[in-house]
C-alpha cells in the first residue's frame, strides 16, 4: 500500500509538472517571452488610444505588435485606426507610402493570427483603394478574392470598390469587357440577394445604382453586341454564352436586334426550356409577331417554376392578348394569375382598368350602362393605387381620367340608376360595381 501510494504520488507531480509547462508555454506563445512586458506595454498604449492620441499610443502598441502578436485581436484593429491616422497626418509622400505598406501588413497579421480572411481582405482592399489608388491591379485581386470567400456577406463597399477599380483596369486593357459582365453578374447576385432580405435599404439601393451608372457606360448595346456576336456566330451552341446574350438584351430593352433573334433561336434549338420559350416569345414580339409570341409565352409559363418569374410572364401575356389582340378575357384571367404568383403586385390591375375602360362603350347598350365600365375601371385603378405605393401615381391619374367619363345623373335618370346603387357592367366585363356620378 505504503509502495502504491508512492507511487501515486510521484505520478501526480510529474502530470502535474506536465501540464505547468504545457500551460506556460501557451502563455508564452500568446503573450511573447515576456507576458508581464506584454500586458504593461498593451495597457499603456491602450490608455493613450482610447484618449484618440494616436502618437503617444504608437511606440507602446508597436512594442506589442512586435513581441505579443497572438496577444489580442485589439492590437489590429487598433493599429489599423493608428495608423491611419499617421497616413492622413503624413506630408512626406515617400514615407506615406511606406506608412500604408506598414498598414496593410496590419491587415495579414491579423489574418495570420486570428483569421477571417474574407473579411479582413475586404478592409484590407477598400483601404488600399483610398490610400493607394493607382495599386488598381492589388485592389482588384484582394477584393475579388474577398467576395468570392464572403459571397451575399460581402460588403456595399467592398463590391462599390472592386466595380469601380475592375473599369479602370479594363480602361487600361489589363481586364477584357467579358471580365466585366462576369464580375458585374456575381455583384448583382449579392445585391439582389441583400436586397430581397431588405428591400427598403436605401444603403443597398445607392449601391446598385452606382455600379448599374458605372456598368452603364461601358455596357451598351452597340458595345455589347460587336463584341459577342463574333462569339455567337463561332459557337452557337455555347448555352452559357447565349444565355448572358439574351439576358443582357432582354434587360436593355435590344430584343429587336438581329443578335437576339440568333441566340433565342439557338438556345431554344439546343436547349429548350422556360427561359428559351420565354426569349422566343420576345423575340416574336419584337417582329410584331403576337400569335408567335404568345404560343411560346404559354410554353414558358407551363414549365416555369419560379413563381415570381412566372408571374411576369403571365401579365406580358396578358398585355399581349388585351392590347394587340383584343381577347379581352384570357388577358384579365392571366392578369389575375400574375397577382395571385405575385402578392400586392398593382400593374396588372391596372392593365385590367385600362382594358375596361378602353371597351366599356361596346359593354351596354344605351347612354347609362354604356358608362358602367368606367366604374369598374376607376375600381381597378383605385385597388392597384391601395395595394401598391410603387404604381400609386399612375394610378391615381388614370382613376381620375376614368371618373372624368363617369355619366351624369341625367344620362341614367330614366333608366332608375341612382348613385351608390350596385350594378354589373354587361358585355365580357361582366363585373359587380357601384353607380357614381359626374355632375
Amino acid at each position: 500500500m505504503k509502495t502504491l501510494s508512492i507511487f501515486t504520488t510521484l505520478l501526480f507531480i510529474a502530470v502535474f509538472g506536465l501540464v505547468s509547462t504545457t500551460i506556460k508555454a501557451q502563455e508564452e506563445s500568446k503573450f511573447g517571452k515576456d507576458s508581464v512586458e506584454c500586458l504593461k506595454q498593451t495597457s499603456l498604449y491602450r490608455e493613450y488610444y482610447k484618449q484618440k492620441n494616436y502618437a503617444d499610443a504608437y511606440k507602446f502598441w508597436l512594442w506589442a505588435y512586435t513581441n505579443c502578436p497572438r496577444s489580442s485581436k485589439n492590437i489590429y484593429l487598433d493599429g489599423v485606426e493608428i495608423y491611419k491616422d499617421r497616413i492622413e497626418k503624413e506630408k512626406d509622400a515617400v514615407k506615406k507610402d511606406k506608412q500604408v505598406d506598414t498598414l496593410l501588413q496590419v491587415y495579414d497579421m491579423r489574418i495570420k493570427y486570428f483569421g477571417e480572411r474574407g473579411k479582413v481582405l475586404q478592409y484590407k482592399g477598400n483601404d488600399m483603394a483610398k490610400y493607394a489608388p493607382k495599386r488598381k491591379k492589388e485592389v482588384y485581386e484582394i477584393l475579388s478574392e474577398a467576395l468570392k470567400l464572403e459571397g451575399n456577406n460581402s460588403f456595399l463597399g467592398t463590391l462599390q470598390f472592386l466595380f469601380f477599380n475592375a473599369n479602370e483596369l479594363m480602361k487600361e486593357e489589363t481586364l477584357t469587357m467579358d471580365d466585366m459582365f462576369v464580375l458585374y453578374d456575381n455583384i448583382m447576385v449579392v445585391i439582389n440577394a441583400k436586397l430581397a432580405e431588405k428591400p427598403d435599404d436605401n444603403s443597398v439601393k445607392s449601391a446598385r445604382d452606382y455600379i448599374e451608372q458605372i456598368f452603364g457606360t461601358f455596357a451598351t448595346c452597340p458595345k455589347f453586341i460587336e463584341n459577342n456576336k463574333p462569339r455567337v456566330e463561332a459557337t452557337p451552341n455555347d448555352t452559357v454564352l447565349l444565355t448572358k446574350v439574351l439576358k443582357f438584351l432582354d434587360n436593355r430593352k435590344c430584343t429587336d436586334d438581329p443578335l437576339y433573334e440568333k441566340a433565342a433561336v439557338n438556345l431554344y434549338k439546343v436547349k429548350p426550356s422556360a427561359t428559351s420559350a420565354a426569349s422566343l416569345a420576345k423575340m416574336y414580339l419584337a417582329k410584331g409577331n403576337d400569335g408567335m409570341a404568345v404560343k411560346y409565352l404559354k410554353e414558358s409559363i407551363d414549365q416555369e417554376t419560379d413563381a415570381s418569374t412566372k408571374a411576369d410572364l403571365c401579365y406580358l401575356l396578358a398585355q399581349v392578348q388585351g392590347l394587340n389582340l383584343k381577347q379581352h378575357t384570357e388577358a384579365r384571367a392571366n392578369a389575375l394569375k400574375a397577382v395571385s404568383l405575385k402578392a400586392n403586385w398593382g400593374e396588372p390591375y391596372i392593365l385590367i382598368g385600362d382594358l375596361y375602360l378602353s371597351t366599356s362603350v361596346s359593354c351596354g347598350d344605351n347612354e347609362c350602362n354604356q358608362k358602367f365600365g368606367y366604374w369598374a375601371a376607376a375600381d381597378k385603378y383605385n385597388y392597384a393605387k391601395s395595394i401598391d405605393p410603387s404604381v400609386a401615381d399612375v394610378a391615381g391619374k388614370k382613376s381620375a381620367t376614368a371618373s372624368s367619363y363617369f355619366p351624369k345623373t341625367s344620362d341614367c335618370f330614366f333608366w332608375n340608376i341612382h348613385e351608390g346603387d350596385a350594378v354589373t357592367v354587361g358585355g365580357w366585363i361582366g363585373e359587380s360595381t357601384k353607380a357614381r356620378f359626374n355632375n
